[in-house]
């Protein structure tokens, strides 16, 4: 078995994927009209 190659801290490597592969959030009133409550 080949062990796996290290992975990038979850942290360092989050700030810089998390924005780009979010989406944009949504507009208040589409949250709030479309979902209600629940967002």
């Amino acid at each position: 078995v080949v062990p796996a190659p290290p992975q990038k801290p979850p942290d360092a490597n989050s700030w810089v994927v998390a924005p780009a592969a979010r989406p944009p959030p949504k507009p208040p009133d589409y949250n709030i009209g479309m979902a209600g409550d629940l967002r």
